[in-house]
């Protein structure tokens, strides 16, 4: 019930952000709609072989076919063009549906996703927009949005997967003068997800169990403290801290002070929609400066959620689970805070550029279970004394010999 409230609130709340159709021309001109299908994610059906099929009016037009994927990517371009006036061009219904090519008749169809042009006239989006890039004011545009892909047969409907697409509605003689970049994490975040009015919400837990870190690098020059601070305050010059996003949220660990090897034992909780749009997990780990200073990242570490989960309409999918576990954390030059060239170097520690130096290594452990909960949020919590003690004996130690060999060498000069 209290989701259902949710759903009529959002409708609600598009139907008072419409805009006045009477600003609308009703003098004819040539439309061209042109769409972008960049890829589609979290497919249900397997085997899928998926062709992505968009209509407008009596107009049907598709992309390839994408074989044995479940996560397709595309980047085509697909193009309609309309004799109408502005006024009518808003009221267009569009239909993006997802086959599997695999079947036949009805239960080819994966999901179907339904909206009016006027989506891009700015008026009643769901979600956030890009502002136009044309020439005049009369383009309109939205960029790398995501639709929920739902199945019209069923009742109550369930998410099916979600399909990426950029749209512009470009009127005769205007031409698009740039595409906007936006970052790939900040694209997967539930507000740049457009939701049928009508969904059946499932929610879990994913839970990041972070138990410690070892081996962190000196973060603090110590030449910059004074003495007796350091002594007092810095008997190790990192003031380590962790945090993890997924879908737009945000949670953080309690900072642990002049240490390399901290015991956190801290759960990191966020309650999640599922089948979710985000694939990736960003773990952060930060140095807190006690100054009030911008927090340095020590390292960060992307998990795919593909390398830990498995999406499938039957019994042989799994959500995602992983550890209790060692992550290694890579970045810039453990003695970073010695180069003339940090800042630059620092690029490797926030995940702009790979990691090629190690930094530290995480021991964490990830599980899912069920949510009675509404809603995406997060939240932390010591984690129990029980999964403490059973952790310790995934960090048994053993000796291994590592063996080197080199076959051959060229091209030696003297």
């Amino acid at each position: 019930r209290g989701n259902f409230m949710k759903v009529k609130e959002e409708v609600k709340l598009r139907r008072a952000q419409d805009i006045d159709q009477s600003l609308l021309s009703v003098v004819p001109d040539i439309y061209n709609l042109r769409f972008l299908i960049h890829e589609c994610r979290n497919l249900t059906h397997t085997p899928c072989s998926p062709i992505t099929v968009v209509r407008m009016g009596s107009t049907i037009k598709s992309t390839q076919i994408c074989e044995d994927s479940q996560n397709p990517q595309y980047d085509e371009e697909i193009e309609f063009v309309q004799y109408l006036s502005q006024r009518e061009i808003a009221k267009e219904v569009v239909k993006v549906e997802v086959l599997n090519t695999l079947r036949i008749d009805e239960a080819a169809l994966i999901g179907e996703f339904k909206f009016v042009v006027m989506t891009a006239f700015g008026g009643a989006p769901i979600g956030w927009e890009e502002p136009a890039y044309a020439a005049n004011n009369m383009c309109r545009a939205v960029f790398r949005k995501w639709a929920m892909l739902t199945h019209p047969q069923e009742k109550p409907k369930n998410i099916k997967g979600f399909v990426n697409f950029s749209m512009s509605v470009l009127q005769s003689g205007q031409s698009l003068t740039r595409t906007p970049y936006i970052n790939p994490i900040r694209l997967d975040v539930m507000q740049n997800v457009m939701r049928p009015s009508e969904i059946n919400a499932q929610y879990k837990k994913l839970c990041f169990r972070i138990y410690s870190l070892e081996e962190l690098p000196i973060m603090d020059n110590p030449r910059d403290y004074d003495e007796r601070l350091s002594t007092l305050f810095r008997a190790a010059h990192c003031d380590p801290q962790i945090r993890v996003s997924f879908l737009g949220e945000s949670c953080s660990t309690a900072v642990h002070f002049a240490t390399y090897n901290p015991a956190i034992n801290t759960d990191l909780i966020f309650n999640i929609e599922v089948p979710s749009v985000a694939t990736l997990v960003v773990v952060e780990v930060f140095d807190f400066d006690a100054q009030g200073m911008e927090q340095e990242h020590i390292a960060t570490h992307h998990i795919p959620l593909s390398s830990i989960s498995y999406m499938s309409q039957d019994d042989n999918g799994f959500d995602p689970m992983f550890g209790p576990s060692m992550i290694p954390l890579y970045g810039a030059p453990r003695d970073l805070y010695q180069h003339t060239e940090k800042n630059q170097l620092a690029r490797l520690n926030t995940g702009e550029a790979p990691g090629i130096f190690y930094r530290g290594r995480l021991f964490m452990e990830i599980h899912t279970k069920p949510s009675y909960s509404v809603g995406l949020f997060s939240s932390s919590e010591p984690t129990p004394l029980k999964y403490v003690k059973d952790s310790k004996r995934a960090l048994k130690r053993d000796k291994y010999i590592l063996v080197f060999g080199l076959m051959n060498t060229s091209r030696i000069l003297p």
